[in-house]
């Protein structure tokens, strides 16, 4: 190794070659990275559907969702199986195990079970088997004024066509219904003609065909036979040949029905600003960039405005790119402080050049990582360039070690400067390997943590990985060139004067500090040892004591500012359009009345940028509303999301009779993880919603929890036909009678066209006043297998119930999904999970023996992380061991070196308990990374008595000189790597918060760390020897002295 690092070192232009290729290369590739607010944290899901119109949930469950589901059993790599019956459709996802690494074969093999299943219904459709993609809202606009639906619908798909054009991906509208061909048809009108409702379907459907017929091949040519008949408007249907009469009249369709075309029954309205409007959202998928493309959508929305009619106007409800923006922009000038800031503290320790030297090797390093990242297709977002800061500090230490020692080197007589350089370079190359090695076993957990948070922060190890390793590269081969070239110039000049005045004055303080201050209280710490292990060990069960008597919280993630607040409001479906727009308008109401009280908290006078509200859905479903709120950016509010959310929950009125009414915050950091989920299964469904019900009035007696709400849905109030003896005489089937009975109340669906880009069914049905009421049922003329038409109450009578809209199951079985909000700084979620355990469980049980309760969200993924990473971290700790043990030779001095993991982490844990914050499951991270740079501090402290013991120091004596002469690298190292974090940890935006803990728990763990370094082990370093004296004591019946413990073969 020696002669490549001579080789490199002494070449003139190679050195300043290989800077300035990793630079151009480095910070090319990261002005070319994709840019986001998170990593995408991603779920493979295979999602199957399939339609069966007409069909209630309980249908499609016993024809459809058991059969998939049973056939799905045994295919490898499915995780489980959640499933959704409702009416018209099955939706059945399977959700992958993370280890599966060909998706493609495991969808292959559902597709191929799903066409083995060889009975299901006739009048279901074909099942659509695919695998999701993950797609996230970039920017979302409305389009708004005082216009017609048609108008709103026609200028949003004109606006969808344009943007397709200009490179968005996907775009989705809102707010509007789809559009319908409808036949609708009286009954009286069937009976003037001596008609059915099939045989108007067989018209419309045998009358609008394209069908490809063969193909004439003649010598010449070859003809294609294509007959093109297919309609696609409504007035080409008005004269489809209904009937042909013997007199030779005929009767056409617009004779017999109503054929209009408009949107599908029901109602759906958007509106913004107190005007209709149309929700446009643009979606990005995953290798898109954000920032970039919501430029380009912000281009367009200004071009597009001065085109729209007077009365329209186009507006940005959310631009998610703003938030991606600020967070980078917050965490770049904290990147930039630490720099600076890191600066003057090596200069502070070190002479200019060496300062300098040393902190040219950070953008080094971080230009090497931004070429790695560039090639393996990562992004920069919150978490890259959070690692980044993380290890601005760790980065440099090896590059002070190298330069510390060249500069011992450079002062020792005859020797030239390169010499020195090469020298002190090849003596500490080891040393910086081995230390670099154990950081890196340090971060390597991080890798293989599983579940979501795995993936959120597993590019963070990465990021620090590659730094250390361009650090080190830097290190070897980059900085004893600079070092070397040159020398130290005798020349004299005032200014050189000035700054070798200052040098040693401030070399004189620090000694002074160390010769008054530090020396007497470590020798006093030595002769009293056992007092300083009482006073650790004080710490560690202080520390033991916070944590299990719950005088710190652990909460999954930390909360993180949102951009947007949405309300979801949810009645039981058939409930009328006009119920769910009162409960809308409440809402609105409440978020005005919010933004009049708290407005002064904004820097502009409001907190809310806009409100946009939406009800009904489409496919009629009127019983559904949401309002969605856009808040002002973080940095010009001094309220934070939660606090505005929870004010809008307080000043809305009742919603009464609402299933579902959840406030919640969207944007920013944050898990898509619920705070509480327990999942109810069971296989009587009536007493599983009874569990349900109860279940949640329990729940909400707990102070700290709100919008406490469950996944079930009443459905709507069923009329069960059921076959009168009479009717089974006259020949009437139940099939028959169901055809008959849907034909006319549910209609027909005949075609599907595709005109451009829109789906538009053709329908067959009653006219709309003849299914308005109850009593048209009974108006309903039934026709028997002879031909006549007998009154419906002759061959049928009802029972009326409320059935079920849908039914959800997972792994085979009924299943209903709890969910709660916790206000964690009332409670933590896992202590809420503990106290329904022990509190609700049992007595649920015992009343409902049938039904089990299993908790999933937040605490499910937590377990999950926590399990993982504990296995890694002890693998990795098994790692450093080796590495150490194999260093110093030794089985007991690894250990020794280790005891200052632990009180990194007494470190940590009373930080996060004086600054304010819960621990989370990234404050954990932040305590494994912190493991390795306490192990490299200790390391230099006992490699230093190691080193004394070498030169015939006795033991008492070796561990009294390592202490002030080790002070100075120890101190360097902790304060560094302090003072790169420091920009973060004073940063009050709201943006930052998210990601302080991991920072607090490492530079917090830092300085209790290096107290015990600097104090601790030393005395670590006596008690052992003490305890081997007492071991040969107890062998040898002689007391020896320190030495002959110490050389004894007592491990």
């Amino acid at each position: 190794m020696k002669a490549i690092i001579a080789a490199v070192a002494r070449n003139p232009v190679l050195p300043n070659l290989l800077m300035l290729a990793i630079l151009i290369f480095g910070f090319f590739n990261f002005l070319s990275l994709r840019r986001e607010t998170m990593p995408e944290v991603t779920t493979d899901i295979v999602q199957i559907q399939m339609s069966y119109p007409g069909a209630s949930a309980t249908e499609i469950e016993e024809a459809i969702v058991a059969k998939i589901e049973n056939e799905l059993n045994g295919i490898n790599g499915i995780n489980y199986i959640s499933s959704i019956a409702k009416e018209n459709v099955a939706i059945i996802k399977i959700i992958l195990e993370e280890s599966v690494s060909d998706k493609q074969v495991v969808l292959q093999d559902i597709k191929d079970s799903v066409n083995r299943i060889p009975d299901f219904p006739a009048d279901s459709e074909n099942p659509s088997v695919q695998l999701l993609k993950t797609k996230s809202n970039a920017v979302i606009l409305v389009l708004h004024g005082q216009a017609p639906e048609r108008t709103l619908k026609e200028m949003a798909s004109g606006i969808e066509d344009e943007l397709i054009a200009r490179g968005v991906s996907q775009v989705n509208i809102g707010g509007t219904r789809n559009y319908e061909i409808a036949i609708q048809v009286k009954r009286e009108v069937l009976r003037e003609f001596d008609l059915t409702l099939s045989e108007i379907i067989n018209v419309v459907k045998q009358g609008s065909v394209n069908i490809a017929s063969g193909s004439i091949k003649t010598n010449a040519e070859e003809y294609k036979i294509e007959i093109k008949g297919r309609k696609y408007r409504a007035q080409d249907y008005r004269d489809l040949l209904v009937k042909a009469r013997p007199d030779g009249s005929s009767i056409h369709l617009y004779q017999v029905a109503d054929v209009n075309e408009g949107f599908e029954e029901g109602k759906c309205q958007g509106r913004f600003k107190g005007e209709d409007a149309v929700l446009i959202s643009v979606l990005r998928s995953s290798n898109e960039d954000i920032v970039k493309l919501a430029k380009k959508i912000r281009e367009y929305v200004h071009t597009k405005q001065s085109t729209l009619p007077e009365a329209l106007e186009l507006s940005i409800l959310a631009d998610f790119s703003e938030d991606v923006t600020k967070r980078i922009d917050i965490l770049l000038t904290n990147a930039w402080q630490g720099l600076i800031l890191l600066f003057f503290v090596l200069w502070f320790f070190l002479d200019f050049k060496l300062a300098f030297w040393v902190s040219v090797g950070i953008p080094i390093s971080f230009a090497f990582t931004g070429g790695l990242m560039g090639l393996s297709g990562e992004t920069l977002n919150s978490v890259t360039l959070f690692g980044l800061i993380l290890v601005l500090g760790i980065v440099v230490d090896d590059a002070i070690v190298f330069s510390e020692n060249i500069h011992l080197h450079q002062k020792q007589p005859n020797i030239s400067s390169m010499d020195a350089a090469i020298n002190g370079t090849y003596e500490m190359a080891w040393p910086v390997i081995a230390a670099i090695t154990t950081t890196i076993l340090a971060f390597m957990p991080l890798f293989f943590i599983e579940g979501k948070m795995g993936k959120f922060i597993s590019i963070m190890p990465f990021v620090v990985i590659t730094t250390l390793l361009g650090s080190l590269f830097e290190g070897l081969f980059i900085l004893p060139a600079h070092l070397g070239h040159g020398g130290h110039s005798d020349t004299r000049s005032p200014l050189k004067d000035f700054a070798k005045k200052i040098r040693h004055s401030i070399e004189a303080k620090i000694q002074s500090f160390i010769d008054i201050f530090y020396i007497p209280i470590f020798h006093i710490s030595l002769e009293f040892r056992y007092v300083t292990m009482a006073l650790i060990i004080f710490f560690l069960m202080c520390t033991k004591g916070l944590i299990s008597g719950g005088h710190i919280d652990f909460v999954f993630f930390p909360e993180s500012d949102g951009m947007f607040l949405v309300t979801n409001v949810e009645f039981p479906e058939g409930t009328s359009f006009s119920t769910t727009e009162d409960a809308i308008q409440k809402l609105e109401k409440s978020a005005a009345i919010v933004n009049e009280k708290y407005g002064n908290y904004g820097k502009h006078g409001y907190v809310i940028e806009g409100i946009y509200s939406e009800t009904g859905g489409k496919g009629g479903t009127s019983h559904v509303g949401k309002v969605r709120l856009t808040l002002v950016q973080p940095e010009n509010r001094d309220l934070p999301s939660k606090d505005l959310l929870n004010f809008w929950r307080q000043e809305t009125a009742p919603i009464n009779n609402a299933l579902k009414v959840s406030f919640s915050s969207e944007g920013g950091m944050s898990m898509a993880v619920k705070d509480m989920e327990v999942l109810l299964s069971g296989k009587n469904f009536d007493t599983l919603t009874a569990a349900t019900i109860d279940f949640q009035n329990k729940m909400q007696n707990f102070n700290g929890v709100y919008d406490v709400e469950s996944d079930y849905k009443p459905g709507k109030r069923e009329l069960n036909v059921h076959l009168t003896q009479q009717g089974m005489i006259m020949g009437i089937t139940l099939q028959s009678l169901a055809s008959q009975l849907r034909q006319g109340f549910f209609g027909t669906e005949v075609i599907r066209l595709q005109r451009g880009k829109e789906n538009i069914d053709v329908e067959v049905k009653y006219s709309k006043e003849e299914r308005a009421k109850l009593g048209d049922l009974y108006k309903t003329l039934i026709r028997t297998p002879a031909g006549y038409e007998v009154p419906f109450d002759t061959v049928a009578y009802v029972k009326m119930k409320r059935g079920m809209s849908e039914i959800k199951r997972r792994d085979s079985k009924r299943r209903i999904r709890v969910i709660c909000a916790v206000d964690k700084a009332v409670i933590s979620p896992k202590k809420l999970q503990r106290m329904i355990q022990k509190k609700i469980v049992p007595k649920m049980t015992e009343k409902y023996p049938d039904v089990e309760f299993s908790f999933k969200g937040a605490n499910e993924e937590q377990d999950k992380s926590m399990n993982s990473l504990s296995i890694a971290f002890i693998t990795a700790l098994m790692g450093i061991y080796l590495v150490l043990a194999v260093i110093f030779r030794s089985y007991v001095q690894p250990l020794l070196i280790m005891a200052a993991i632990p009180f990194g982490i007494v470190g940590a844990v009373f930080g996060h308990y004086f600054i304010g914050f819960p621990l989370s499951m990234l404050s954990v991270f932040g305590i494994v990374a912190l493991s390795g740079v306490v192990v490299n501090d200790s390391l230099v402290m006992i490699e230093r008595i190691n080193e004394n013991i070498k030169e015939n120091l006795t033991v008492w004596e070796a561990v009294q000189k390592a202490g002030p002469r080790r002070f100075r690298p120890i101190i360097i190292t902790s304060v560094t790597t302090i003072a790169g974090l420091l920009p973060l940890l004073a940063e009050k935006s709201l943006q930052a918060q998210s990601l302080k803990p991991m920072a607090v728990s490492l530079s917090t763990g830092l300085v209790f760390a290096t107290f015990l370094t600097l104090f601790g082990i030393p005395c670590m370093y006596l008690v052992l020897n003490d305890i081997r004296r007492a071991i040969y004591w107890i062998r040898s019946g002689e007391w020896p002295n320190r030495e002959i413990a110490n050389g004894s073969n007592i491990h």
